[in-house]
């Protein structure tokens, strides 16, 4: 896996863990919803100023965003999900 989508798959699965929709991430990163998405499916270079926003937001040291340690995140996110 490479760092996108590493960082892609870690932050859908912080902004489930933490309920948010797409929308309001992007609300609260001052991003737009189509960027918001393009992160989460590995299709754009985020800055590191963004990344430090994202870890701050989820209130993660900022290397937990790049670390492979959630491979099981599909089920995770559909369990997350069904706790909604």
């Amino acid at each position: 896996m490479n760092i996108k989508q590493t960082l892609g798959k870690n932050v859908r699965y912080y902004r489930f863990r933490n309920q948010y929709s797409q929308q309001t991430l992007a609300e609260l990163l001052d991003i737009s919803v189509t960027y918001m998405s393009d992160i989460e499916c590995r299709k754009c270079n985020v800055s590191l100023d963004l990344i430090e926003k994202i870890a701050h937001l989820f209130e993660v040291p900022y290397p937990e965003l790049f670390k492979e340690n959630h491979h099981h995140l599909p089920d995770k996110i559909n369990q997350l999900h069904k706790n909604m």
